[in-house]
C-alpha cells in the first residue's frame, strides 16, 4: 500500500474512533468513549478529553485538557467557556469568572459563556448583574425550541390594570417551587395572570390562590396581551438577597393535610421525630453525579435513636429503600401529586435531602430542612454560609474540598442526635 494511502486509510480510522466516542459519550458509556479517544490519536482534540475526563469526575486531567484547547484555539470562545466551567466545578472562582469574561470578549454572541457568567455571579451573591446573565439561557441553542411561541410581547414588568399576562413554569420543579412566590407580585400589576404549569405541581400552586387562572395544556390558553417565564420574574422584580418574597409562601391542601396527620400519628410512636429523606435527584440533571448520593451514604444515621423514617424518595432510586440498614416507611406510590407531598411533608418534623425538589417543597412550607450540598452547589444556594435567604427554615451542611458525603453525614449525624434528644 503506498504511503498516501496508509495515511489516508489511518486517517479513516481515527475518523471512525471518534464517531464511535461519540455514540458511547451519548449511551452514557464514558469509559469506552475515552478507550475509542485514544485510539483516535491526533485527531481527537483537546476539548473532547476534557468533556470526558469531566464526565468520568477526572478534573484536574479535565481542566488540563481544556487549557490545551485554549492553547490550540485562542480565538476560540467556546475553548474559554469550556475551560472555565471545568474551573467554576473546581473551586476556582476568580479564575472561571475570567475564562468566562474571555469567551465574551472573542466570541460577544456565546449565550452558554453570558449564562455562565451569570450563574457565577449569582453563586457570588452579585444579583444583578448576575440576572443578567442569566436571562441568555435561552438563547442558547440546545436550549432553543424548549418554550411555547405564542407571538405575544414579552412582558417588561410594567403594571397594566387591564392587561392579561401569560407566566409559564419554564424550569424544573423544585425551580418552580421556589420561584412560585413571584406569581402574587406579578398578578398585582396586571388584569389577570394566566400560569402554565404541569399536572404534577397544579393543585399545590394552586393553593397560592389570588387571581391567577392556572392551566396545564396550552391549548387552555385564553387569549393574552404579554408574557414571560416564571423565572425571568426574579430579574423583573430586581431580586436581591433583601427583597427575595418571604417563606413560607406555599401551604398542602386543608383535607390532604388532615388526612396525613392522622395517618402519620397512628404509623409514628408517640414522642417519635418524624424525619422524611431523599438521596437522590433527577438522573437527567446535568450536576446530578454531584448532588446525589447513594442511600448507603445515610447508614451512619441508623445508630441515632428515637427517630422514625420516612423515604420521600421517588422516581428510578425510591426502590433503594429497601435496601437501607434501618426501618424507612416508604409511602411514596401515595405521592400522586406535589400537593399530597406537600401533604404528607407538612406533618414532619424534619426533610434531609439532597439539592432537588423535596428542599424546596420543604422550603416553601415552612417546614424545617437539612439541605446535603455538594461542594460548589448550584447557584441558588450561594458560598460559604449555613443558612439561605430563600428558604428561612432551611439549614445547609456543605461538602468540603475533598467534595466526600462521609464528613456532612457525620454532622448532619450529631445534629440530628442533638435534635431527637431534645423532642
Amino acid at each position: 500500500m503506498a504511503l498516501a494511502e496508509r495515511i489516508l486509510a489511518g486517517r479513516l480510522r481515527a475518523e471512525a474512533n471518534i464517531v464511535k466516542s461519540l455514540d458511547a459519550e451519548n449511551r452514557g458509556d464514558f469509559p469506552l468513549a475515552l478507550e475509542y479517544l485514544h485510539q483516535a490519536g491526533s485527531l481527537a482534540a483537546p476539548r473532547h478529553y476534557a468533556n470526558l475526563f469531566a464526565r468520568l469526575d477526572r478534573l484536574d486531567e479535565a481542566i488540563e485538557a481544556a487549557q490545551a484547547a485554549v492553547v490550540a484555539a485562542p480565538r476560540s470562545g467556546a475553548a474559554y467557556c469550556q475551560l472555565a466551567f471545568l474551573l467554576r466545578e473546581a473551586g476556582r472562582l476568580a479564575e472561571a469568572r475570567d475564562r468566562f469574561q474571555r469567551a465574551i470578549g472573542v466570541s460577544p454572541n456565546l449565550a452558554e459563556a453570558y449564562f455562565g457568567l451569570g450563574q457565577l455571579l449569582l453563586l457570588q451573591g452579585e444579583y444583578q448583574p448576575g440576572w443578567e446573565g442569566y436571562e441568555w439561557r435561552y438563547r442558547i441553542p440546545m436550549a432553543k425550541g424548549k418554550l411555547h411561541d405564542i407571538k405575544r410581547p414579552q412582558w417588561n414588568g410594567m403594571r397594566w390594570p387591564e392587561g392579561r399576562l401569560f407566566v409559564l413554569a419554564d424550569q424544573g420543579f423544585g425551580d418552580v417551587i421556589q420561584f412560585a412566590r413571584y406569581l402574587p407580585l406579578a398578578a398585582e400589576r396586571v388584569g389577570t395572570l394566566v400560569f402554565g404549569t404541569t399536572p404534577p405541581l397544579r393543585r399545590l400552586l394552586e393553593q397560592i390562590g389570588g387571581p391567577v387562572l392556572t392551566i396545564e395544556r396550552m391549548s387552555d390558553l385564553p387569549e393574552v396581551d404579554v408574557q414571560t417565564t416564571l423565572s425571568g420574574l426574579l430579574r423583573l422584580f430586581t431580586t436581591s438577597e433583601t427583597t427575595i418574597p418571604p417563606a413560607p409562601y406555599l401551604s398542602a391542601p386543608e383535607d390532604a393535610a388532615a388526612r396525613w396527620r392522622h395517618r402519620l400519628a397512628e404509623l409514628a410512636p408517640a414522642g417519635s421525630l418524624k424525619v422524611g429523606v431523599c438521596w437522590a435527584g433527577r438522573p437527567s440533571h446535568p450536576n446530578d453525579s454531584k448532588r446525589s448520593m447513594e442511600a448507603a451514604d445515610l447508614a451512619p444515621l441508623a445508630a441515632i435513636p428515637n427517630i422514625f423514617w420516612f423515604s420521600l424518595q421517588k422516581g428510578d432510586r425510591a426502590a433503594e429503600a429497601a435496601d437501607f440498614t434501618f426501618p424507612l416507611l416508604d409511602l411514596t406510590h401515595d405521592l400522586t401529586d406535589f400537593a399530597e407531598t406537600a401533604a404528607l411533608v407538612a406533618n414532619l418534623d424534619l426533610v434531609i435531602s439532597v439539592d432537588t425538589s423535596i428542599i424546596h417543597l420543604a422550603g416553601a412550607l415552612g417546614v424545617p430542612g437539612w439541605l446535603l450540598l455538594p461542594n460548589i452547589p448550584d447557584w441558588r444556594w450561594l458560598l460559604d454560609r449555613e443558612d439561605s435567604p430563600w428558604y428561612p427554615s432551611v439549614r445547609l451542611f456543605r461538602q468540603g474540598p475533598d467534595r466526600a458525603w462521609a464528613p456532612v453525614i457525620g454532622r448532619v449525624g450529631q445534629r440530628l442526635h442533638q435534635t431527637a434528644r431534645v423532642n
